[in-house]
């Protein structure tokens, strides 16, 4: 049946090798985390392997952390097209990659304010991601890549590990 279909049941998936499980289908979804990639146009995916997409991907990469709360960043690199607006980090995210590897960057000449700010909000994380921002500044806070901000609110557990900063300017990387 359509519904049964819908829920993974009786689907299983079996990775080649030894030793690899059989995993029903709404198993093998909670093991795997949502990927930017799941959110971004196919058509731009082999582009993006070949390290030669010029796509703005901040839109898919906002849209997967607005609907989800853990989101991988894989080993390629991933577009943030200049002037284009920041996002406001919902508590509770995180934003992992693989490191070095997995790499955020401003592309253009426009200055760019901020890519993420978690603003008022806990309980956030970016972790193992390579951010480049594109050296443009006209004051405070511009090219900055992530930028924290506690207005009067109760603030807590925004982690920041095993990230890497290029070409921010500004007033820094970080903002208390």
């Amino acid at each position: 049946s359509l519904s049964s279909l819908a829920s993974g049941a009786g689907i299983t998936l079996t990775r080649s090798g030894t030793g690899a499980v059989a995993l029903t289908l709404a198993d093998w979804f909670a093991l795997n985390p949502v990927s930017v990639m799941d959110f971004i146009p196919r058509s731009d995916h082999a582009a993006i392997i070949a390290g030669t997409s010029t796509m703005d991907h901040a839109p898919y990469i906002k849209a997967a952390l607005t609907a989800h709360s853990v989101v991988f960043v894989p080993g390629y690199t991933f577009n943030w097209a200049g002037g284009t607006t920041y996002f406001l980090v919902p508590a509770g995210r995180t934003l992992f990659g693989v490191g070095e590897k997995s790499v955020i960057q401003i592309t253009g000449s426009t200055i760019t304010e901020k890519m993420f700010i978690p603003q008022n909000v806990s309980n956030v994380t970016f972790s193992g991601i390579k951010f480049i921002g594109n050296s443009q500044s006209a004051g405070s806070g511009d090219s900055v890549c992530i930028m924290i901000q506690c207005t009067n609110a109760d603030v807590s557990n925004i982690e920041i590990s095993d990230c890497f900063f290029e070409n921010c300017k500004g007033d820094g990387w970080v903002w208390v």
